[in-house]
């Protein structure tokens, strides 16, 4: 078995698996525009701890929702795009701090 398949095998694994147990309840998220959007597209197999201390960039985010159409979420245009905002406004990266 390939490398990229090994891969593969192993996010699709850890999607079911996230789906199977997700239990955190929708309050922990903050509210703001999207939310709604987050739970009715990701929310069916997500829990809000599969965004809660995680930080990532717009681009990422939008990797991640991008990668979870792929995997069967389903969303109009505007929703997916609502989703990244969201995710990207509430769970960025923080930017490095300067150096003097």
């Amino acid at each position: 078995m390939s490398l990229p398949s090994v891969i593969r095998i192993a996010v699709i694994f850890g999607f079911m698996l996230f789906c199977l147990t997700s239990t955190a309840p929708a309050q922990q998220l903050p509210d703001g525009p999207g939310k709604a959007a987050l739970l009715k597209v990701c929310g069916p197999c997500h829990g809000a701890e599969n965004v809660i201390g995680q930080s990532k960039t717009r681009e990422e985010w939008g990797q991640v929702v991008g990668e979870m159409v792929s995997y069967g979420a389903q969303g109009s245009e505007d929703e997916l795009n609502q989703i990244v905002d969201y995710l990207a406004k509430n769970f960025s990266k923080k930017p490095a701090p300067k150096e003097h």
